[in-house]
């Protein structure tokens, strides 16, 4: 069959396509007039996206997440939900439900399942444009059942919704408050190391401690480097006078000096009037022996003084050092207990730190437990509908001229194969096998037509 007859066929075949397609669309309003009627009652629910980990306690963006409103519609088309409404509405012990579960023919895994599927079948969930609003409807053949199931799914959605929220919640209440009990123990113990350091150090604060050790330090080093200088000067001229230089200081070898010198003028006179054997001679120079002696005694006391002295200044230096050196070991010690403290100072506030956060997190995340604030709230409750829901005519007719145009189709076709007619000069060439030569055309007059 060439398709340049196809036209041809369809158009000798027409009271069997217009008789399918009549047939196909009066069955189906017929059945869509039979069908038991159905309500639909809706419920509305609103998201409260919390934005906020109560876990973690870190402020994440109000806007939800892309594909949140999916998600909650999966949530509530969900079996969980669905078995949840079975077991509040009691459905498993309703008899007309019980009846049909026996009566089914798929009630493989119990009633309760059987029944939240049969549920599920009749639930529609639709998003709003923002996405922030879902609308539950349910269709069932009574108009308060119908709002009763809408509520309650509505109802079980956001129970549990509210415990996916609340049970992470109260894991971290439970995780932050063994963590606080951890952390201001550890806060005790330092601070207890803190006490008892303190206490073995004899330390109640180091900045006047060190202030003072630091003052003394100071004053030691003065008197150190003084010690030195007197040390030095009276080393310097305790060796002069042991090297025979007398000190000009002291009056009593200036007044010996002085005898000394008119002792050793006489004796020079009178040796050179008398001679060195006159007994004034002899006088003059036992007077200038005996002066000459007691300034060499007087010039060994002098540098014995001067010794005394020196070694005194040079134990007053030794005695400046040593309390130098035990000064700069305590200054030492101060600072090593400084930085001890320090150390435990800093193991203080870091405890205390992390104490301070961990109750933060533990009070905020107890606060918004005790709020009660939910991530799902009833909009607007399901009520029974006064009318029931229209059939779809229009997208049902539709449908049916779709279906029964095919099915025409294929019955004409069909038809036109189990009884074969000559429609064109191609047809005769066909089947005769010879050529054909001309065509006379041919109309039927009204009264042939009429009979």
């Amino acid at each position: 069959m060439m398709l340049s007859r196809l036209p041809l066929i369809l158009f000798a075949r027409r009271r069997i396509m217009l008789a399918v397609m009549v047939m196909t669309v009066a069955l189906t309003l017929l059945v869509g007039a039979l069908r038991p009627r159905s309500y639909t009652a809706s419920a509305a629910v609103l998201l409260n996206y919390q934005g906020q980990d109560a876990a973690a306690g870190n402020g994440l963006p109000r806007q939800p997440p892309p594909g949140y409103s999916a998600t909650q519609v999966e949530l509530i088309s969900s079996r969980n939900v669905a078995a949840r409404v079975v077991d509040q509405l009691d459905l498993v012990h309703n008899a007309a439900l019980a009846q049909r579960y026996r009566a089914a023919a798929d009630a493989g895994g119990g009633a309760r399942a059987w029944l939240a599927a049969l549920l599920l079948r009749h639930l529609d969930v639709l998003p709003s444009r923002a996405g922030s609003v879902l609308e539950i409807s349910f269709s069932w053949g009574d108009p308060g059942s119908a709002a009763t199931i809408a509520n309650a799914f509505a109802r079980q959605y956001q129970q549990l919704s509210n415990e996916l929220i609340a049970g992470p919640l109260n894991k971290a209440l439970a995780s932050f408050g063994a963590q606080s009990l951890s952390l201001r123990d550890n806060l005790a113990q330092a601070q207890r190391r803190l006490a008892a350091y303190r206490q073995q150090s004899g330390v109640a604060s180091l900045a006047p401690q060190l202030e003072i050790e630091t003052a003394r330090l100071q004053a030691l080093s003065a008197q150190l480097a003084a010690a030195q200088r007197q040390a030095q000067d009276a080393a310097a001229r305790r060796d002069l006078a042991r090297g025979g230089i007398a000190p000009e200081a002291s009056p009593v070898m200036r007044q010996l000096r002085l005898q000394l010198a008119g002792a050793e003028a006489r004796l020079a006179r009178v040796g050179g009037r008398l001679g060195r054997k006159h007994p004034r001679y002899l006088s003059a120079r036992a007077e200038a022996g005996r002066i000459n002696a007691l300034l060499g005694s007087q010039a060994r006391w002098s540098a014995d003084r001067l010794g005394s002295h020196a070694l005194i200044l040079q134990q007053r230096e030794a005695a400046a050092r040593t309390a130098l050196a035990a000064q700069e070991a305590r200054l030492l010690a101060v600072q090593r207990v400084r930085d001890e403290l320090g150390v435990l100072d800093q193991d203080v506030a870091g405890a205390q730190r992390a104490f301070d956060a961990a109750a933060q997190r533990f009070a905020t995340s107890r606060t918004e437990g005790a709020s009660g604030q939910a991530g799902v709230l009833l909009l607007t409750p399901a009520v029974a509908p006064l009318r029931a829901a229209a059939a779809p005519v229009l997208p049902a007719t539709l449908w049916a001229l779709l279906l029964g145009s095919v099915l025409g189709l294929g019955l004409a076709l069909l038809a036109e194969a189990l009884d074969r007619r000559v429609r064109a000069a191609a047809d005769i060439a066909a089947l005769l096998r010879v050529p054909v030569f001309g065509v006379i055309g041919w109309k039927a007059s009204r009264r042939a037509r009429h009979g």
